[in-house]
């Protein structure tokens, strides 16, 4: 029998080239309830899985006990949340959103804050890898929120990253994501003028990116 509080139910929005890979590392060992905005994705997904598909979002929290966004930024997963027949139309007191996108940090603690009254906890665990870490289950994950309820989701997350790092409290997982991505950017701009100067002074390019 599960210990109480474990994550035994997930639903799982957003089935794109991250959360499809995703959800289907957890297929084996949960119970899976699947939404994507393009209804015939998610019933292809049922198809192909152990999975239940479903356009109610409502109702896919009522199934679960968890629900992972994998969605394109921290609007469209506040408007997933609570907009009119979202999550929060279903969501149990006691469940948990853990959201998976690259959400922006202060958006996530007024999520937080917003679906606290209905006893919905709010974990932040946006990852690093690409698809082939998600095809994987390799992914790095930047995790914030309550602790006892990021070691509620653990077990979840271990399904699908090699390392989970625990930033510290809620938003703390989307604002490492956000300064991991402007350290890369910065990182590449940095490369890219190194390229440009060489050029100028007459350095092959492929002999500079090999250095």
């Amino acid at each position: 029998m599960p210990d109480a509080g474990a994550i035994t139910r997930i639903g799982f929005v957003g089935l794109g080239n991250m959360g499809w890979p995703m959800a289907h590392l957890l297929d084996p060992h949960y119970s899976l309830t699947v939404h994507d905005a393009r209804a015939d994705v998610a019933e292809s997904f049922a198809a192909e899985h152990a999975a239940t598909a479903t356009t109610d979002l409502a109702e896919l929290a009522a199934a679960s006990d968890a629900v992972i966004t994998m969605l394109p930024n921290g609007d469209i997963v506040r408007e997933v949340a609570l907009g009119d027949g979202g999550l929060a139309a279903g969501f149990a007191s006691g469940s948990v959103l853990l959201d998976m996108s690259s959400s922006a940090p202060l958006g996530t603690r007024q999520l937080a804050e917003d679906l606290k009254p209905s006893g919905v906890a709010v974990v932040d665990a946006p990852v690093s890898g690409g698809v082939a870490g998600a095809r994987g289950g390799s992914l790095a994950i930047m995790v914030g929120g309550d602790g006892a309820e990021i070691a509620r989701c653990r077990p979840v997350l271990e399904h699908l990253g090699r390392v989970i790092y625990e930033m510290g409290g809620s938003g703390t997982g989307h604002a490492m994501k956000a300064l991991n991505n402007y350290c890369s950017a910065a990182a590449l701009s940095s490369a890219c003028e190194a390229l440009i100067v060489g050029d100028r002074m007459g350095l092959e390019p492929a002999k500079m990116s090999t250095c």
